[in-house]
């Protein structure tokens, strides 16, 4: 579309400026002399921007689109490529229920790494047993950030406003940032709990 347009060319022109390190108020004058020039074009009068966002989906019906939040991260599927290493591959909850409605076959990380093989797929509140300080230990899935390559886990029997203890430096308490990367090296892998506390463990992935 036209504004799909004009933020790209936004986009470019600000990137240029700001590499020849051109002030900002002469950036300024030129977004507003391109949306003048948009809207008098379009008829366009105002805008609303309800919330800055980096990453957004575009949905196409009917001849209309419009830009939607993927939402919150499904899962990770973590596979092993070619070389040996680990990688993890994100899903959006919105990715998800899409492939889903038209009835896609291949998954996303299949399409990312043809090659790669499948180990396991984590979701938040998963339990992970890897290797910690020396000893295995049973870590719960906080929170998945594909974009920086790891999860956040805390060991499973942990109490209390974690996010607040790890700030606290009178603390001992400190996240485990699990890069996806390493958890081969800390031989991870998923394992389960029955209600008796008999600890269910497949081995680490051959």
């Amino acid at each position: 579309s036209e504004l799909e347009q004009l933020l790209y060319e936004l986009d470019m022109r600000l990137a240029e400026e700001s590499e020849a390190g051109e002030p900002k108020k002469d950036r300024k004058k030129e977004i507003a002399a391109m949306l003048g020039e948009y809207s008098q074009e379009t008829g366009t009068r105002r805008v609303r921007l309800h919330k800055v966002q980096a990453d957004y989906e575009i949905i196409k019906h009917n001849g209309h689109q419009k830009a939607v939040i993927p939402g919150e991260n499904y899962c990770v599927d973590l596979v092993e490529t070619s070389d040996g290493k680990w990688r993890g591959v994100g899903v959006t909850r919105f990715a998800a229920n899409r492939q889903k409605r038209l009835r896609v076959e291949t998954p996303l990380w299949k399409q990312q790494y043809p090659d790669a093989r499948h180990i396991m797929r984590v979701r938040k509140g998963d339990l992970l047993l890897l290797e910690k300080d020396g000893r295995e230990q049973v870590m719960r899935v906080w929170d998945l950030r594909p974009s920086a390559n790891l999860s956040k886990m805390a060991q499973h029997n942990e109490t209390g406003d974690l996010q607040k203890r790890h700030d606290n430096k009178d603390d001992s308490f400190r996240w485990d940032f699990a890069g996806f990367t390493k958890m081969k090296a800390r031989k991870a892998r998923l394992v389960h709990v029955d209600p008796s506390g008999k600890l269910y463990d497949p081995g680490p992935p051959s």
